[in-house]
């Protein structure tokens, strides 16, 4: 999906609607059982996917859609949107990053965060910013999959166990 889109310059579009669709299979639960229920037809799935959306989304991603449903794969979409994400950032050279601090940041700090984890890792971020009380002072970067635990929580339990051994 995303090759095709990038081949047509519909990248940002596309992106945009499955986001849409996600949240809008989400939010109605009704929706979402319907069309994830193993015991309805996919053709009746099929009928439900073009009115609500035929008309709402691009021909490239209603056919997606229809793809999905047809395979049986419309319960992986909030996967295949989070893939979709992955390689929209991968392509503009992007990287998610989830810092954890103790209280939120004031302004000048939380520039400061960004200046330094940018620099660090030489790319664009989009910093997600998340409090955790339990981590006392400090905070925790997570990016691609790596940690870096810079909270006075990590550091007293190192100590601990130094001490103890």
């Amino acid at each position: 999906m995303f090759e095709l889109a990038a081949e047509q310059r519909l990248v940002e579009l596309v992106r945009g609607e499955a986001h849409a669709v996600a949240a809008v299979v989400e939010e109605n639960k009704r929706l979402r059982a319907y069309l994830f229920s193993p015991g309805i037809e996919k053709s009746q799935k099929s009928k439900v996917v073009e009115t609500l959306f035929k008309e709402k989304v691009s021909a490239l991603f209603y056919h997606f859609l229809l793809l999905l449903v047809n395979k049986g794969r419309q319960v992986f979409l909030p996967e295949i949107v989070f893939e979709m994400d992955r390689l929209y950032d991968s392509a503009h050279h992007r990287k998610r990053v989830v810092v954890r601090t103790a209280v939120p940041p004031g302004d000048e700090a939380y520039k400061n965060i960004e200046s330094t984890l940018a620099k660090a890792f030489d790319s664009e971020l989009v910093i997600e910013h998340k409090t955790d009380p339990d981590i006392l002072a400090g905070m925790i970067v997570q990016v691609e999959g790596k940690v870096i635990d810079g909270s006075l929580r990590h550091q007293l339990t190192r100590l601990k166990r130094n001490l103890k051994s």
